[in-house]
C-alpha cells in the first residue's frame, strides 16, 4: 500500500474504473443482481483503502439499490503481493460498508478459492467478518458448478478462469495447494536463443525427451504404435502362405502395400515432430521481419541523403532505431490488436507464458506453449495439433485409414480360405481383426470429423468449448465465424499454412456474422454461396 502515493486519488479511481474490478451485470437464478469482483485485477499496491471505500460508496453501492443482490468473487490467479490489500485493510473496508448493503447481500460465490483462502476464512475470517457473512459463502471449485446458481449468459467470466479450470482437470491436487499453479517453474525467463529448455537444464538432464514423465510416456506410446504395425504385417506374412505365393507372382501388389505402410509411419513421425505453430515463434518471426524492413528503409533513406551531399540523422530515424533494438514486441502487439479490432476484449496476454494471443490461440498445458489455431493435444503423437501441422495430421488419418482397410481386407481373405485349418491361428487372426475393425471405425469417424472442421474452418477446441471462448459466445452455434466458403477454406488449409500473415484470422465484422447467419436458399446453392 506504500506505492499508492505515486498516483493521485483521481487516477486511482480511474484505474479501478478502467480495470473493471467491480462490475454489476446480470442476475442469478433467484433474480438477484450480481456484483462481479475480479481479484486478479485489483491493484492493491496502487489503490488506498480510503479511495476504494469512496469508489464503492459513490460508484458501486448506489447501483445496487435496495434490492437483494449476490457477489461473484473470482479468486483465480490472485497474487498475494499484488492483489491482497492486507488483513487490516480488509477489516476497514468491511466496516465501511453500509448496514443496508450488508443486509441485502444474500450470497457470495467464491470461485477457485483454494486451500489457503479457505483456511484463512475459516480461521481469521470468522473474527474479521460477521458470522452472517461467513455463512453466505458458497465455494465454487469449477466454473461449471457456477451455472447451477447463475445463468451462463448473465455474467462474463474472463478466459484465464476457464484456463485454470483446464489446469485443475490436468492437476486436481492444485485444489488443495499441493501443486504449483504453473505447469513449469523456470529458474530464469526463457530466451529465444537458448538451445535447451531451462526446465531440462534445471533438472540436470541434457536430453529433454527423457526429462518429463509425460514425454517418456509419449515415447513408449510411439514404440507401441510402431510395434502394432509390425505385428499385424508379420503375422499376415507368417500365416498366409497364399499371400507369399502371390508376392512371388505379382510383387507389385505387396510392394504397394508395404509402401503404404512405410509412408504411413513416416507421416506419423513427421506429424509428431512438426511444429503446430507456436505463438512465441510467430511473434519472433513478425518482429524480425518488420525490424529488417525498417532497417532496410532507414538504410535506403540515409543513402539517398548521402547522394545529395549530406548525411542527416533525424528524430524519426532515431525512433526507428530504438524501435528496432528495444521494442520488438510492438509489431506483434499491433498485429494482434488489429485482429481483435471488433472485440471489446482488451486482454489478450496468456497468463502462463506472457505472449499476446491472436484469435483462435490456446495455451496447451502439455506442451506449455501457446499454439496458433489450437485443435487438440494428441496423446498418440505426443504433440499438439494446430496451424502448423493440422494438414499433416489429416493426411496421416487418410493414410492410416487406407492402411487399415487394406490390412482388414487381407485378414478377411485369409480367414475365408483357411478358417478350418489350424484353430489357434484362426483365433489370433480373429482377435486381431476385431481390434482392427474397432480402430478402423474410430479412424473413419475421426477423419470425417476433421474433414468437416476443414470445410467449415473450425477447430476441435472451438467446437467443443465454444461457450468458454469470449469472442464466440454471442455468435449463433450454427454460424461458423471464420469460414470463407468451402473452396477457400480447403485452399487456405492446404496452401497458406506456412505464412503467419496469411494464416491468422481476424475476428469477423458484425456485417459478416449477419450475412453468415442468413439461411441458405435454392438461389444461394445455385450461385455457390457456400463455396
Amino acid at each position: 500500500m506504500s506505492c499508492n502515493a505515486i498516483i493521485s486519488e483521481l487516477e486511482q479511481e480511474k484505474l479501478l474504473e478502467k480495470l473493471q474490478v467491480f462490475k454489476i451485470k446480470g442476475k442469478d437464478k433467484r433474480g438477484r443482481k450480481i456484483l462481479r469482483i475480479i481479484g486478479k485485477f485489483f491493484p492493491a499496491r496502487l489503490v488506498s483503502v480510503d479511495v476504494l471505500n469512496k469508489y464503492l460508496e459513490e460508484k458501486v453501492f448506489p447501483k445496487l439499490g435496495k434490492r437483494k443482490f449476490c457477489v461473484l468473487y473470482v479468486h483465480t490467479g490472485v497474487n498475494r503481493s499484488e492483489n491482497f490489500p492486507g488483513i487490516s485493510a480488509l477489516r476497514s473496508i468491511y466496516d465501511a460498508i453500509p448496514a443496508n448493503v450488508k443486509e441485502n447481500l444474500e450470497a457470495v460465490y467464491f470461485i477457485h478459492s483454494g486451500l489457503q483462502a479457505r483456511l484463512f476464512l475459516a480461521t481469521f475470517g470468522r473474527f474479521l467478518f460477521s458470522a452472517g457473512l461467513y455463512g453466505k459463502l458458497r465455494y465454487i471449485s469449477r466454473v461449471d458448478y457456477l451455472w447451477e446458481h447463475v445463468k451462463r449468459k448473465e455474467v462474463e467470466i474472463p478466459e484465464f478462469v476457464f484456463d485454470h479450470d483446464d489446469d485443475l482437470e490436468y492437476r486436481p491436487m492444485m485444489d488443495y495447494g499441493l501443486e504449483s499453479d504453473h505447469a513449469r517453474v523456470y529458474a530464469r525467463p526463457p530466451t529465444f536463443d537458448s538451445p535447451i529448455s531451462t526446465y531440462s537444464m534445471s533438472n540436470g538432464s541434457m536430453f529433454p525427451i527423457f526429462s518429463l514423465p509425460r514425454r517418456r510416456s509419449s515415447l513408449w506410446l510411439k514404440l507401441a504404435f510402431v510395434t502394432i504395425h509390425i505385428v499385424y504385417i508379420a503375422i499376415l506374412f507368417l500365416f498366409d502362405g497364399d499371400l507369399v505365393e502371390k508376392t512371388k507372382k505379382e510383387p507389385w501388389y505387396t510392394a504397394l502395400y508395404l509402401l503404404l505402410c512405410a509412408v504411413t509411419l513416416i507421416q506419423y513421425f513427421a506429424t509428431s515432430i512438426a511444429s503446430p505453430g507456436y505463438a512465441l515463434n510467430a511473434m519472433r518471426a513478425v518482429n524480425e521481419r518488420n525490424a529488417v524492413y525498417r532497417k532496410t528503409s532507414e538504410t535506403s533513406s540515409q543513402s539517398a541523403s548521402s547522394r545529395n551531399g549530406s548525411f542527416i540523422v533525424t528524430v524519426e530515424g532515431n525512433q526507428i532505431g530504438r524501435s528496432v533494438s528495444g521494442s520488438n514486441a510492438t509489431d506483434w502487439s499491433k498485429l494482434v490488436a488489429d485482429l481483435y479490432s471488433v472485440s471489446p476484449i482488451r486482454t489478450w496476454t496468456c497468463t502462463y507464458c506472457n505472449v499476446e494471443q491472436p484469435p483462435r490461440t490456446k495455451h496447451c498445458h502439455d506442451c506449455d506453449k501457446c499454439v496458433l489455431q489450437f485443435d487438440h493435444h494428441c496423446v498418440w503423437l505426443g504433440n499438439c495439433i494446430g496451424q502448423g501441422n493440422h494438414c499433416r495430421f489429416w493426411w496421416y488419418l487418410c493414410e492410416e485409414t487406407a492402411l487399415c482397410l487394406w490390412t482388414g481386407f487381407l485378414y478377411v481373405s485369409y480367414l475365408k480360405a483357411h478358417i478350418t485349418w489350424v484353430w489357434w491361428q484362426d483365433v489370433i487372426m480373429i482377435l486381431l481383426l476385431i481390434f482392427l475393425a474397432i480402430s478402423l471405425i474410430f479412424l473413419l469417424l475421426l477423419m470425417l470429423f476433421h474433414s468437416y472442421l476443414i470445410l467449415t474452418n473450425q477447430t476441435t477446441y472451438e467446437l467443443v468449448r465454444r461457450r468458454r471462448i469470449n469472442y464466440l459466445r454471442g455468435i449463433p452455434e450454427r454460424v461458423h465465424p471464420f469460414s470463407k466458403g468451402v473452396c477457400r477454406n480447403v485452399y487456405n488449409f492446404c496452401c497458406l499454412r506456412s505464412s503467419v500473415y496469411n494464416s491468422l484470422d481476424p475476428l469477423p465484422l458484425p456485417e459478416e456474422i449477419e450475412e453468415k447467419s442468413r439461411p441458405y436458399t435454392c438461389l444461394d446453392v445455385v450461385t455457390g454461396r457456400c463455396c
